[in-house]
């Protein structure tokens, strides 16, 4: 009886815990009164500030692949070089917008996400990259909340978002919404950056990405201030930097907005490019960062922004990272902290 007893009371207990409702899972992240998360709405703050200590140095795709490899984590063709990792990564978001599993250059959504998530939690920048692809009103709004719930979706075990500098609508030839007036890009940009956070992209700052111009105002005439805190600059040939970057440097004070250069092509494998033409142009004019194209391929056909072991171009890369000026993985940090004044 004593037993039956027993065995009667050890029902009752495991009946009374499997019918408690089950706990949510407990997030360690707040907002920010401008109704980003802390951690984000701190990179807005410090991110045009970043430009006094020096400029970052980054790379698309940096951690995912390089020269003969790919799907390392723990690898990247800068750190095999100079024993230090990039500052900023680099990602192009375009494709899963249309609830494809790649991304147009062929990486995986989780092996994007895992990867911006480790970069995170390095306290490095995480630069990211949106062509929106149609220019149809009703399926530009799906596309949205398809986003919106994949940069929702970054976040660590402990409900913490990575922080991104997403370049919305980046300028560029082939881009439907090119053609519409600065006017009609502005407001198409506006609204489309409001769209993302009222779905759920509360860990995103916007960038204006556009091409190079010898023609500061032409450059700037686009620039949604009220939406986008980061004006970067598209560079495919350096020529034009020495009079664009001063005069950009300026119109982002003025709008308190960070200054950074993606180089779309490069010469890796020269070292006089690294020493005359990329070290003048990142380190005469302070901007936040500088972030260069992606490496990959086999060494028999490689395809490479930057030097990778066996390259030419490597002495001109390491001095670059010998100046004073250049900021890696090591010289970061407090990037998504409050600034103390």
């Amino acid at each position: 009886m004593k037993i039956r007893s027993l065995l009667i009371t050890l029902l009752a207990v495991f009946a009374l815990f499997s019918c408690q409702p089950k706990q949510e899972k407990r997030s360690y992240e707040t907002l920010a009164p401008s109704g980003l998360t802390t951690h984000t709405h701190n990179l807005r703050a410090n991110l045009p500030l970043s430009a006094s200590k020096g400029v970052m140095i980054g790379q698309a795709y940096a951690t995912l692949e390089g020269i003969g490899w790919q799907g390392d984590s723990c690898r990247s063709d800068i750190n095999s070089i100079v024993n230090d990792f990039p500052s900023v990564n680099a990602y192009d978001l375009t494709g899963l917008e249309q609830g494809k599993d790649k991304n147009r250059d062929g990486f995986t959504a989780s092996a994007l996400r895992d990867d911006m998530l480790s970069m995170a939690r390095r306290g490095g920048l995480i630069l990211c990259r949106w062509t929106m692809p149609s220019a149809d009103d009703n399926k530009r709004k799906v596309m949205v909340e398809a986003m919106a719930k994949y940069l929702d979706s970054l976040q660590d075990g402990y409900g913490i978002h990575a922080p991104i500098v997403l370049q919305l609508m980046p300028l560029t030839k082939d881009a439907w919404y090119a053609s519409l007036s600065p006017s009609e890009y502005k407001e198409l940009f506006s609204s489309t950056a409001t769209a993302l956070k009222d779905n759920g992209a509360v860990n995103v700052i916007y960038a204006y990405s556009a091409p190079a111009t010898s023609n500061a105002d032409a450059f700037m005439e686009r620039y949604p201030s009220s939406a986008a805190s980061v004006i970067d600059v598209a560079v495919s040939s350096p020529d034009v930097i020495p009079t664009l970057l001063p005069t950009l440097r300026q119109a982002a004070d003025t709008y308190g907005a960070a200054l950074g250069v993606t180089l779309v092509e490069t010469e890796a494998t020269n070292d006089s490019y690294w020493q005359q033409t990329v070290m003048p142009m990142i380190t005469q004019t302070p901007i936040s960062y500088c972030c260069f194209g992606r490496n990959h391929g086999e060494p028999s056909a490689p395809s490479a922004a930057v030097p990778y072991p066996g390259s030419g171009g490597v002495n001109g890369f390491m001095e670059l990272y010998n100046n004073g000026k250049t900021l890696f993985a090591h010289d970061v940090n407090g990037l998504y902290l409050e600034r103390k004044e």
